[in-house]
């Protein structure tokens, strides 16, 4: 069973201590006291799910929780508050964030546990159908049926192509070195450099249609251009 990964961010050393005390079998928790340095950890660590304390000093959950939510690389990243202070007003500020969920720390271990293997399990579910499908502008991967399309049309590609596109379009926002491209396509297996050419001369004559073209610059680096 995969064991998931927490950041759980808290002022009280006692609390974190806790906390770790009472989860450490059921999750890979990484503690942190300062949550000046939260947003730089969260991002090093690319946990499964972040754990809020509400009163923090310098900057509250509430405020960390905003930063959390506005960047990029940690906008995905499911938040939790976790608080002694079950009070309306806190409770319901918190909440109109739009975190996973409030816990109270008088709550039991098992159904704070619980709560949050429902929350993990849910977006993980999500993650998978995510994972379905692929596209960029008007082409298609259906990645459970290993088909290309372009508006509806299938576009017939060899198993090679399908997965050299697949990983193009996975990357489609940075430039991939063609030695990284030919490491993923036929592991450490020798390939010479005419072979993968050959195979995107084919690929890019069959998308055609595609509102987008793969190029390869003269670094040997291959990179989407939208048209």
């Amino acid at each position: 069973m995969k064991k998931f990964s927490l950041v759980y961010i808290d002022d009280n050393l006692l609390n974190l201590e806790m906390f770790v005390d009472i989860f450490e079998d059921d999750f890979d928790i990484s503690t942190l006291s300062n949550p000046l340095n939260a947003l730089s950890t969260v991002k090093e660590l690319k946990p499964d799910m972040v754990i809020l304390d509400v009163h923090m000093p310098f900057k509250n959950g509430i405020q960390l929780f905003r930063e959390l939510s506005d960047d990029v690389e940690t906008t995905e990243i499911p938040v939790m508050f976790y608080s002694m202070d079950d009070s309306d007003e806190t409770v319901s500020e918190a909440l109109r964030l739009g975190p996973e969920d409030f816990l109270i720390r008088s709550m039991s271990a098992s159904q704070i546990k619980a709560r949050i293997m429902n929350r993990l399990n849910k977006a993980e579910e999500n993650a998978v159908d995510e994972k379905k499908n692929l596209s960029c502008e008007n082409l298609e991967l259906n990645l459970e049926k290993f088909q290309a399309s372009i508006e509806g049309d299938e576009v017939s590609l060899t198993s090679i192509e399908f997965k050299i596109l697949y990983y193009i379009l996975l990357n489609q926002e940075k430039r991939i070195p063609k030695e990284e491209l030919i490491k993923y396509v036929w592991g450490e297996t020798t390939v010479v450099s005419r072979a993968i050419n050959t195979h995107m001369t084919n690929l890019r004559n069959k998308i055609k249609p595609a509102k987008f073209t793969i190029r390869i610059n003269r670094h040997n680096q291959i990179h989407v251009v939208r048209n």
